[in-house]
């Protein structure tokens, strides 16, 4: 013989409502952005801004520099490598574009060498720092997107007030 016990439960925990139909759409609608908020909070947490937003001054009837050609070294390592990238007409407001990211606000203490850091991680999505012939021209680089460095190649190049230099090549290694 088959038995089957049922446990009885009140009907106000049982019938669907326009109030319990409410409630599990609000739940379906805000669960997934407030799992994104939290998720973004946590990226912030673990990775720092590098992408700022900065002020420049340049004179508008400056030239453009001739020779923007760069060189680096070392042309490969893995993330947090350290990279000497010499060149010309570097100042104090030179960002890096690492692939499709931006590396911000690295100065050069002579003109002619800066020094990064292989990011994990870098902030990009825009078109890079505007500088144009205005007076105040602010850097309009919002990030959109997260760039996570994986093995491969990525091109490097310096922009800053003076102008954008010649691409090279950085190849990301495995440790």
């Amino acid at each position: 013989m088959n038995h089957q016990t049922h446990m009885k439960l009140p009907t106000s925990l049982t019938t669907v409502t326009t109030f319990s139909k409410l409630l599990a759409l609000l739940l379906f609608i805000l669960f997934p952005f407030f799992g994104f908020y939290l998720g973004m909070e946590y990226q912030k947490l673990v990775s720092p801004t590098i992408v700022q937003t900065v002020l420049i001054k340049q004179n508008p009837s400056q030239s453009p520099k001739k020779d923007n050609s760069i060189s680096m070294y070392p042309t490969s390592g893995p993330i947090n490598t350290q990279v000497t990238i010499t060149g010309q007409h570097f100042t104090s407001d030179n960002f890096i574009q690492f692939g499709r990211a931006y590396l911000g606000n690295i100065a050069s203490s002579d003109g002619t060498h800066l020094t990064f850091t292989v990011p994990l991680t870098a902030e990009g999505g825009c078109n890079g720092p505007d500088f144009s012939t205005h007076d105040q021209q602010v850097a309009h680089c919002m990030a959109i997107f997260l760039q996570q460095t994986v093995p491969g190649n990525y091109p490097i190049e310096v922009i800053n007030s003076n102008g954008t230099s010649s691409s090279s090549t950085f190849t990301v290694t495995t440790q």
